[in-house]
């Protein structure tokens, strides 16, 4: 942590109390911060961990083993998606995907509240099971991805809060599931009561947020999609790895606006600020706006 005036403030070296990261692609988690405290999420396959810092000073709060009962030599221990918080009042949990589940976590000491099942199920099961899309998070509805062309799950977050314990087909909070076809790298977003999937092979998909019932599915590039959608200025903005950026406009029916290319290759996702859209690629940083 440092301060503006980038001093150092403090530091907590993970690797030295946890051991070296053993990940195939190496550490992608991005803390989360909330009300004073960061939360920082610690997979892979040496350690499965949750941490709560007291951001101001670095000590910690308090630790968590995130369990899970993936079987030995599986690839599902590499997580590379971040925690979450969802809040809704005065109501706030600690949400983290990956290692075959979804779970939800009590602020106070990182208790487990609440786990969705069979995102990897044990029927099928995937020994290259591993979760790189985030979860979708908001007050009242959390989409949880899989990967490998799996499931998608709607959670109402506010039931499974009462309900507590493990959420599968049945549970009342379980709001839909769709059985294939999951974002497999970018995460899932919401726009007007439309959830949309912007899968591996070069599609959009679109469905009901309230029902999981299938409104369209389209293709916007020709290439792999990396980054994550962008919902700005009443447009959903996808940036495909081969530079195609996709305008479209949201609603239940497909409608693309504009597609344009830059010469240059994308994996990392977009952003905004005052007017402008920032694009960071291999080899430039793009910024795109009103000059």
């Amino acid at each position: 942590a440092f301060d503006y005036t980038g001093k150092k403030v403090w530091e907590y070296n993970t690797a030295e109390k946890y051991g070296p990261f053993a990940i195939q692609f190496g550490s992608h988690w991005t803390p989360v911060l909330y009300k004073g405290k960061l939360y920082v999420t610690i997979m892979h396959r040496k350690a499965q961990v949750i941490l709560a810092f007291d951001a101001a000073t670095g000590k910690i709060d308090w630790t968590s083993e995130r369990k899970s009962d993936s079987p030995p030599g599986v690839e599902s221990p590499d997580v590379y998606c971040s925690p979450f918080i969802w809040e809704n009042g005065d109501k706030a949990l600690l949400i983290v995907h990956g290692n075959d589940y979804c779970t939800a976590h009590d602020l106070k000491d990182g208790t487990e509240v609440w786990r969705v099942i069979e995102l990897n199920p044990k029927a099928t099961y995937n020994r290259a099971w591993r979760a790189v899309a985030s979860p979708l998070v908001t007050p009242n509805l959390i989409v949880v991805p899989s990967c490998k062309r799996g499931v998608t799950v709607g959670v109402d977050p506010n039931k499974a809060m009462e309900a507590k314990g493990l959420i599968g087909s049945g549970s009342p909070a379980e709001l839909w599931r769709i059985p294939k076809n999951t974002s497999d790298v970018p995460a899932p977003i919401l726009v007007n009561g439309i959830v949309y999937i912007y899968r591996e092979a070069n599609l959009l998909d679109a469905y009901d947020a309230k029902t999981g019932n299938f409104l369209y599915s389209e293709n916007v590039s020709t290439s792999r999609h990396r980054s994550n959608p962008l919902f700005v200025d009443g447009k959903l903005v996808l940036v495909a790895r081969d530079s195609t950026i996709a305008v479209v406009k949201p609603g239940k029916e497909f409608e693309l606006l504009s597609k344009n290319k830059l010469p240059d290759t994308f994996t990392s996702s977009p952003a905004t600020a005052d007017g402008r859209l920032y694009l960071r690629g291999w080899n430039f940083l793009w910024a795109i706006g009103a000059k």
